[in-house]
């Protein structure tokens, strides 16, 4: 027998040594695994070719020039001619045993080479850069109609919680990436092409992958190449300028000359000019600046009086030197058209510096400052200049001076910008910040920044697989072109009689796949803690759509998990709305939506589906109603579903019909798990299925020619292949071979039910979903911190009904009613306002309705001892803000025991001026047990009394009653106005 082995392209004469090969599809233990043939290791002894092919990796003192033993390296295995292997080779280890040096490798198949290829790439880092567009509503729209299966959609999703489903913002559309243009980049980049039928349905050309977080943010690097880093690399010495006339500031520009070594840098667009020292802005947009400035102040005399004067601002005999200061001033200066302005002032502190240097004739200098700074955001237009100039030196002084006339007492400053030169030394630093993160509407989307991240591809290649029982195999005719199919696609009825090579000799074992060492199947998806999976969790103490499978076998009791990395996404509707639309809504401890970023999801897109609602896009609210909503969900179709991207039924749905027409809502049984694995897993579970061990007599077109995919009958039953193990032609030995075979199971024909609300059965046996009696509008999660929000830009509060916009409340009111009372603000607990705009609320427990203070009642009981002590005055109304006074509008009085004896009559006051607002008449307190009204007062304006408090008041004298205790009940009615 001749073996040859190829290496890297060359032709290796195989000399000796076993050639262990074994190739497997899948195990029936591990379901969800999918398997390649591999050898196990195999000797290669050393030789000329062999050596340069490995580098003579068996010298410790020759380094590596092109072989990596970290890579792979193309390999295949030819017996007879026949191709046996076809992969990769790994270089294990070089063994020198008296001078005779052999490599040992290791040999994987192409399908194993394919994730090896791809094991350490992220979906990020693929080249999706032919789907960049503008984020536009023109590119929204158009996206709805466009083929499935490649490139991007947008479908309505609710992400992050919404107050009003009416009206969406382009902003709210977020895309989507089509699961097929995935697949096909990862392949393509890879080097493979495929055959199949199963990925291009429409089933699965329809699956999206959509972006899960509330805003779009730029990635690091695209935030890094709108900013720059510059240094001073020598000094720099510009005149101090005046700030009259800001277009001076053009001849003090701070030049940092360095942008392009070390850790400094331009702009992708070179926006910063290292040689003016301008930056020039490339498109709108909003940054800040910040640096670190080194500097020297060089003084030349123009006057002896200048020196003397400033001079003496600190050390001058009427000065305070503690109250002296001095600042350099410099300018953020923009040129926006030829016309310039100061935009930002930077004050830097030399006062001690100019302390310990004084200024004298003809020249001196102030030496060795320093300063940092960071400006604030400047909102730039495109072609805007910016630039940072030298103004003036503020030399500010507290003088006291005795003059025969008075003492003056006060500050001299002078700012002077004739007498000195700011030099700018090296290692000065100028760098600015680009502060818009987020895309905005008309931005381009680099689609690498709408890609989950930290996805790796060969997690998304494995989760695929998985959802829908996926085999691979390679094309014998291609070895670049894969082959992929679901189970039923890719099993063939091909049937191949191999009796005659059976080796009788051998053990000939069969066993029951009751052997299987899972007693149960579990099919799920990640947990999230978006507030639908995770209420769905709380209840039913699972994931959303989860399917468990029992084994029925007595002996096993451990679980075999079948999972991908996607977590799933509940449908869910709102009140008095008839879409049903996915939703990936976070909430923090208050109950309240907070932005957070969803683990990857996988939903269909069903394409546009009839509303009854109509909602509006973008600015134009008028004409721009649509009756159709771009929808994508488990479902293919909520209103008429046929298949679940579940892997089950779930047991609660969030979403119903009650709105306009009367739809009957049904459900389908048809998921990824009865679909695509339920005939798989009821037939290796089948008491009656069972595994063959037997040995086979191969040649190497035998081995190469063995396949998964077809029948082999053997004993007078048809067998599937499972397994070849250490086949080697060159031990003349027969080959280990295991086959499965299985009770034909009828493929799965799902059934659709009507749900009402109550409990019921699908066909299978299997439950319905229950009603959406977990519900809560705009996707609550039924907590008792939950708020119904129906309005724009409604923040904060809790427990709270609010149907109004631009509403804000402070984080721990509770329990707002809200209507119709846009711009209102509540900053305390249990109020009401209703049809009253740009109304305030800091008090609890008060209601507001069309505009005005709807009346309150005070409730207060005196008892005998403050009666008897009136004329100090008793709070019953406390003080109010300076805008609003109170109103009296009635009162009602009992007294309880005894009548008075002295005294007598009480007034309600106010609390500063006196003035009485209403009384209780001295005739009242003559009757034992008496009852009555307060009588109101007359009033003048100068009655108006802005934030007094109401006070109860004896006018004269203090009441004394007999021995016993009476007290005096009153109910105060009132209002509040506020002018």
């Amino acid at each position: 027998m001749v073996i040859e082995h190829i290496i890297a392209g060359y032709s290796i004469p195989h000399n000796e040594g076993a050639i262990p090969l074994t190739k497997e599809a899948y195990d029936v233990n591990n379901p969800q695994k999918r398997l390649s043939d591999y050898s196990k290791t195999i000797t290669i002894p050393e030789g000329k070719l062999v050596n340069q092919i490995f580098e003579h990796a068996f010298d410790v003192n020759v380094d590596f020039l092109t072989f990596n033993p970290n890579l792979k390296t193309s390999y295949q295995i030819l017996q007879d001619g026949v191709l046996v292997i076809d992969g990769y080779c790994q270089l294990l280890s070089i063994k020198d045993v008296d001078g005779l040096v052999t490599y040992e490798i290791a040999a994987t198949g192409k399908v194993g080479n394919l994730f090896e290829k791809i094991k350490d790439k992220y979906l990020q880092d693929l080249d999706l850069s032919a789907l960049d567009h503008t984020w536009s509503q023109v590119n929204v729209v158009d996206s709805w109609t466009a083929p499935i299966g490649e490139g991007y959609v947008y479908p309505m999703i609710d992400i992050g919680g919404r107050s009003r489903y009416d009206n969406w913002k382009v902003q709210d559309f977020k895309p989507a990436i089509y699961l097929k243009q995935y697949l096909d980049s990862i392949l393509s980049e890879a080097g493979y092409t495929y055959d199949s039928t199963f990925l291009n349905t429409t089933l699965f050309k329809s699956l999206i992958v959509p972006y899960a977080s509330g805003k779009i943010l730029l990635d690091n690097a695209a935030i890094l190449c709108k900013e720059f880093n510059a240094e001073r690399t020598t000094n720099q010495t510009v005149q101090c300028q005046s700030i009259t006339n800001p277009g001076n500031l053009g001849d003090s520009i701070l030049i940092f000359d360095d942008d392009s070594t070390g850790d400094y840098f331009n702009t992708c667009e070179d926006e910063y000019n290292a040689v003016t020292g301008i930056y020039t802005a490339g498109a709108d947009n909003k940054i800040s600046l910040q640096g670190a400035l080194n500097f020297d102040l060089l003084y030349t005399e123009s006057s002896t009086n200048t020196t003397t004067y400033l001079n003496d601002l600190y050390n001058g005999i009427y000065s305070v030197q503690d109250d002296f200061r001095a600042y350099v001033y410099c300018y953020v200066v923009l040129n926006r058209g030829g016309v310039y302005s100061i935009i930002q002032t930077l004050q830097f502190d030399i006062t001690q510096a100019a302390k310990d240097n004084p200024l004298t004739a003809p020249n001196s200098v102030i030496p060795n400052s320093s300063a940092t700074f960071k400006t604030g955001e400047l909102d730039l237009q495109e072609n805007d200049e910016v630039f940072i100039s030298v103004g003036g030196i503020l030399y500010s002084g507290h003088l006291i001076i005795d003059t025969p006339s008075g003492a003056f007492d006060g500050y001299l400053s002078q700012t002077n910008f004739e007498d000195f030169d700011f030099v700018l030394k090296a290692d000065s630093t100028l760098g600015s910040k680009y502060l818009e993160t987020e895309l905005g509407l008309g931005d381009t989307i680099i689609t690498r920044i709408v890609v989950p991240k930290q996805i790796k591809q060969v997690d998304l290649l494995s989760s695929i697989i998985k959802r829908f029982n996926l085999y691979i195999d390679y094309d014998p005719l291609n070895e670049n072109n894969l082959i992929i199919e679901t189970r039923e696609d890719y099993l063939t009825s091909d049937k191949v009689d191999i009796e005659q090579i059976v080796d009788r000799s051998r053990d000939y074992l069969i066993k029951p796949l009751g052997a299987l060492d899972a007693g149960r199947f579990i099919f799920t998806d990640q947990e999230d803690k978006d507030s639908l999976n995770d209420t769905y969790k709380k209840v039913y103490d699972e994931t959303y759509g989860q399917v468990i499978i029992d084994v029925d076998n007595d002996f096993i009791t451990t679980d075999k998990t079948i999972g991908t990395i996607f977590a799933p996404t509940p449908l869910y509707s709102v009140e008095n709305n008839d879409r049903v639309i996915s939703a990936m809504l976070f909430v923090d401890d208050n109950g309240k939506v907070t932005e957070a970023t969803a683990k990857i999801r996988l939903l269909y897109w069903g394409g546009l589906l009839p509303t009854q609602k109509p909602w509006r896009l973008g600015l134009d609210l008028f004409i721009n109603n649509q009756s159709f909503y771009p929808y994508a969900g488990h479902l293919d179709n909520p209103y008429a579903p046929t298949f679940d991207l579940n892997w089950g039924v779930p047991k609660q749905l969030f979403y119903n019909f009650n709105y306009g027409k009367v739809y009957t809502l049904n459900y389908p049984n048809t998921n990824c798990y009865n679909f695509f694995w339920k005939k798989y897993i009821d037939e290796i579970t089948d008491k009656n299925s069972k595994i063959l061990e037997c040995y086979l007599a191969l040649r190497p077109y035998d081995y190469n020619e063995l396949s998964f995919r077809k029948n082999y009958y053997i004993d007078g039953s048809y067998w599937r292949l499972l397994s070849v193990v250490d086949y080697d032609a060159t031990s003349g030995q027969t080959t280990k071979c295991t086959f499965l075979k299985v009770e034909p199971k009828a493929a799965f024909v799902g059934d659709i039910k009507p749900i009402y609300g109550g409990t019921g059965t699908f066909e299978d046996g299997n439950d319905l979903p229950i009603g959406n009696t977990l519900v809560k509008p705009n996707g609550n999660s039924g907590q008792t911190q939950d708020s119904l929000q129906f309005g724009e830009s409604v923040k904060g509060g809790t427990r709270s009904l609010i149907a109004s916009d631009n509403v804000s409340q402070s984080l721990n009111s509770v329990n707002a009613l809200i209507v119709g009372s846009d711009y209102s603000e509540v900053n305390a607990d249990n109020v009401t306002i209703i049809n009253s705009p740009y109304t305030t609320a800091s008090r609890p427990d008060e209601t507001y309705i069309n505009g005005l203070f709807v009346e309150k009642l005070a409730s207060i009981v005196v008892p005998t001892s403050v009666l008897e002590n009136l004329t100090q005055g008793l709070e019953v109304l406390p003080p109010l803000p300076d805008n609003e006074f109170y109103q009296i509008t009635r009162g009602y009085i009992r007294l309880n025991g005894d009548p008075a004896m002295t005294g007598k009559k009480l007034e309600l006051q106010v609390s500063v001026e006196g003035h009485s607002l209403a009384s209780i008449k001295a005739a009242f307190f003559n009757t034992a047990d008496n009852v009555g009204y307060i009588d109101e007062d007359a009033h003048l304006e100068a009655d108006i009394h802005f934030g007094e408090a109401i006070i109860l008041k004896s006018p004269t004298t203090d009441m004394t009653f007999p021995s016993g205790e009476t007290t005096l009940t009153i109910n105060l009615v009132y209002r509040i106005i506020k002018l």
